[in-house]
């Protein structure tokens, strides 16, 4: 292993999303050099990633030390690129918003050395490129600072086509030696076509009703599922409260016949024969009531266990519908269709809801009242941005949130249930130095902040205002949602 000068060489064991200044991405399996001192994983380290050059602070709870690691010497610097105007837009090979499972269907077959160059979807203004090599894509970050391009630092191109031309020229290998390749074979984007184009869209509308109407349908399930549950457990407790009552009965019993045998006195015999008679009377109810409360018991369980099954059944129909539209959306994309006109087709009002009631815990409401929604591939990559275990306790007193938060930075939150209003939710965050309170609207089976409610899911809402301003609906909350108060990760 190469001399580091005390430095230590980690491995990602997950991916790590940057969220602050200074911060640098990890995948899983990337190379990490870290200054010393790094004997505290609980703490920020200060590290190079060599897979892709950046330095800056990351999680020490997200690496592993290794012990043996071929690490590259730094790279060269980048010969400057041959001039070229072509404006990115009109490069054959730029495919602008496209999703990942177009560009997998778009690059099959093709040789090696066949590229496209594509918006990056998590990192808006900055671009992915798309190689073919050994009959698999590989997916490389087009790194972007000061107006420079590039794959790893230093950045010498001022515009991503004269980085591309360069590469056609010159192998990958300076940027990562398991890359010996060049970028020959750019691969053009499908031209638009209006043939079929309007059908396809119709039936993304479609299916984003049908996935719309399954997920109402699951979280009804999930609702009486937890009824049915917490019924269990209460009548599991009073049968244990039962059995308790009829063991002492029982024993009860021993003790007044003991005395039974033992009395020689005629009247005080038959008046222990009375309270022994007594005895017996609430012994039978006891273990009458107990047997009724286990019926009770096992068919509420026998229920549970039948929604349990209903929910997972209903889960298969969701990712079908998932995947039905994810490949009706392909295929638009495919045409040229932009990833922007994609996502507005979920909130397009030009079709009607074909399922104009619905009942939800037993309340009817008018689906066409809620068109605004976000769609389902915007929910499903915001889906990931937060574990819902980093910012959500349902059970959390109000003494305890306050601890939680006290002395955090601006933007970390948490949610949890309504004090004041039984299945309601409320978020509680820092702003300005504050905590401060926002309470969550549901109704009809969503959540928002203001009515008409239009979120599917606290996970969608929570993700949602990661991204954007909560001034949204409270001016004077100038904020986003970006520091989950119970994430294991320390904030630096």
């Amino acid at each position: 292993m190469a001399n580091m000068n005390n430095q230590g060489v980690f491995q990602a064991l997950h991916n790590f999303q940057p969220n602050g200044e200074g911060e640098i991405l990890l995948t899983q399996g990337d190379f990490v050099v870290v200054k010393p001192p790094f004997s505290n994983p609980n703490e920020w380290w200060h590290g190079t990633n060599r897979n892709t050059g950046h330095v800056g602070y990351f999680p020490g709870t997200y690496v592993t030390r290794v012990d043996t690691v071929e690490v590259a010497p730094p790279r060269p610097p980048r010969p400057t690129a041959a001039s070229t105007g072509t404006p990115l837009e009109e490069c054959e090979w730029y495919w602008a918003q496209t999703t990942r499972e177009t560009v997998n269907e778009s690059m099959k077959d093709t040789p090696d050395g066949t590229f496209l160059v594509r918006d990056a979807m998590n990192s808006p203004g900055q671009y992915t490129l798309t190689l073919r090599k050994s009959g698999q894509n590989k997916l490389i970050r087009i790194m972007y600072h000061n107006g420079m391009y590039g794959f790893s630092q230093p950045l010498n191109f001022n515009s991503v086509p004269k980085l591309i031309e360069y590469f056609k020229q010159h192998s990958l290998s300076q940027y990562n030696n398991s890359l010996d390749i060049t970028i020959t074979h750019p691969l053009p984007r499908p031209k638009l076509s209006n043939d079929g184009c309007d059908e396809i869209k119709k039936k993304v509308r479609e299916e984003q009703h049908t996935l719309q109407d399954l997920s109402r349908e699951f979280e009804k399930i999930v609702y009486e599922y937890k009824q049915y549950m917490a019924k269990t457990e209460y009548l599991k407790q009073v049968m244990e409260a039962q059995k308790e009552i009829v063991n002492w009965l029982d024993a009860q019993q021993v003790l007044l016949q003991e005395k039974i045998d033992y009395c020689n006195e005629e009247s005080s015999r038959m008046s222990l024969n009375e309270r022994n008679i007594e005895l017996v009377s609430k012994y039978d109810i006891e273990c009458d009531l107990r047997k009724t409360v286990e019926i009770q018991q096992g068919a509420a369980l026998s229920t549970a266990r039948d929604l349990d099954r209903k929910m997972k059944k209903q889960k298969i129909k969701i990712k079908e519908s998932q995947k039905r539209k994810t490949n009706l959306e392909t295929q638009l994309s495919a045409l040229g269709v932009s990833e922007n006109d994609i996502s507005q087709l979920a909130v397009d009002e030009s079709i009607v809801d074909h399922c104009n009631m619905n009942e939800v815990d037993g309340r009817e409401y008018d689906n066409r009242s809620s068109t605004s929604y976000v769609s389902a591939d915007d929910v499903t990559k915001m889906d990931a941005e937060f574990e819902m275990s980093t910012w959500f306790n349902e059970g959390l007193k109000r003494e305890e949130y306050r601890k939680v938060l006290l002395g955090k930075r601006d933007g970390t939150f948490l949610v949890r249930s309504s004090f004041h209003n039984p299945g309601q939710f409320t978020i509680d965050l820092v702003a300005d130095g504050d905590i401060k309170k926002v309470q969550i609207v549901r109704e009809n089976g969503k959540y928002g902040l203001v009515s008409p409610a239009r979120f599917l899911t606290l996970n969608q809402l929570v993700t949602y205002y990661s991204q954007h301003s909560l001034r949204e609906h409270n001016r004077q909350l100038d904020t986003f949602l970006t520091y989950p108060a119970f994430d294991p990760r320390p904030q630096r």
